[in-house]
């Protein structure tokens, strides 16, 4: 390792860099290996250290914007934010830092700056298919179906392979009850993203269709991803009551609370007794 030190210092000598360029890089290249490891601390320390060693070189763009999402990545949303604001200041017209923003900014609750800003992004470059879909999410969320659809629609031309393509459809299709309809666009994103939230999603198309054993088995792959997610207990609780299982049905609905689902929506599955202390608690 010595060695090593020795080479890279005689090279920052030979070429007439200072010093401080190569520490800079150094511990960038550790913020980064940080990052791949999800080490989210120890990057952010990092990166701040590579920032602070040149304070007003352009290149710490890169550096900032993923700051800012490291920060993201820990909660905390407001700083974040700021950090993401330092890195547009000096890239004003980067689509990667505008992207990041907005991502933050939804995570705030700040949904019509969001889409501002997603709507800077998609004049810039019509063609990306990731701010697209996330804006159509969120006019979904804020009820202006019509305009979610032209983006679905645009995405259909543009990126007809991508996940973010087959997601908005199936949650579209979804939405509309076309269960049936749904099930194969789940199926081009579990390929490419076998997640928990896709199996959940795409159970629940098997359930409203009468597909029983093919809900249980994204029941089960679900679980086995992540066995804390309520979604899939009460899909789960659901397939019981179909096959005359209560007692199952509301073991699964008690552990769909357990991990944070609405009790009001595991209220089918409960008992008469249960209901009852749900009720006066």
């Amino acid at each position: 390792m010595k060695q090593i030190t020795l080479i890279l210092l005689m090279l920052a000598a030979a070429l007439g860099a200072p010093a401080q360029v190569l520490v800079t890089s150094l511990e960038a290249d550790s913020a980064f290996a940080a990052i791949d490891r999800q080490e989210w601390d120890r990057a952010d320390s990092l990166l701040v250290l590579a920032i602070s060693a040149r304070p007003a070189d352009p290149a710490n763009v890169l550096l900032l914007s993923n700051l800012g999402m490291i920060r993201h990545y820990r909660g905390l949303d407001s700083l974040a934010l700021a950090t993401l604001d330092d890195a547009a200041r000096i890239s004003p017209r980067s689509t990667v830092i505008m992207a990041n923003r907005a991502n933050v900014l939804t995570s705030l609750g700040r949904t019509d700056e969001a889409l501002e800003v997603y709507d800077m992004i998609l004049d810039l470059d019509p063609s990306q298919a990731r701010p697209r879909y996330q804006r159509a999410l969120l006019m979904l969320r804020k009820g202006m179906v019509d305009k979610a659809r032209a983006d679905a629609a645009a995405l259909d031309t543009i990126a007809p392979d991508s996940q973010e393509r087959h997601t908005l459809r199936a949650a579209m299709l979804s939405a509309d009850g076309d269960f049936e309809e749904a099930i194969p666009h789940y199926s081009e994103v579990i390929k490419v993203n076998p997640q928990p939230e896709f199996y959940s999603a795409r159970a629940m198309c098997y359930l409203m269709t009468d597909r029983l054993p093919e809900a249980a088995e994204d029941i089960s792959q679900g679980l086995a991803l992540d066995p804390t997610d309520p979604e899939l207990y009460i899909y789960r609780a659901a397939l019981n009551k179909l096959r005359y299982r209560p007692d199952d049905a509301e073991a699964d609905a008690r552990q769909a609370i357990a991990f944070g689902l609405d009790p009001r929506r595991a209220a089918p599955f409960l008992s008469t007794d249960r209901k009852n202390s749900s009720r006066h608690k």
